[in-house]
């Protein structure tokens, strides 16, 4: 595994991307590496959502509510805050995301 990682590293330009062996059964992977591996999803979510804003924000939509266990990403909610926020649009999360999906399923059915 050092090996391997000493190639990885190796090749890194950003010395804040390199990973680390730490143990035998573990190795450290750096979050800035972590959150470009969601990058090319979170791109897509903004780029629909901001379709859909474009169009709701002049029709003085002004919230977004974060539900689901993916919304309990702080990437994802940096993301989100850092695109619509300045566009006047309120990023709300409630206390338990993901159980707000259950709830909402169970109460529907």
């Amino acid at each position: 595994m050092k090996d391997l990682v000493d190639e990885f590293n190796a090749k890194q330009v950003d010395a804040s991307l390199e990973l680390e062996v730490v143990s035998k059964a573990i190795l450290k992977v750096p979050a800035k590496l972590i959150d470009g591996l969601f990058d090319p999803l979170l791109d897509k979510i903004l780029e629909t959502l901001a379709t859909l804003f474009s169009v709701e924000v002049t029709n003085g939509m002004k919230h977004m509510f974060l539900v689901g266990g993916f919304s309990e990403s702080p990437y994802l909610q940096e993301r989100l805050k850092k695109t619509f926020e300045p566009l006047g649009v309120a990023i709300i999360l409630p206390p338990s995301p993901g159980r707000s999906v259950m709830m909402g399923a169970v109460r529907f059915g």
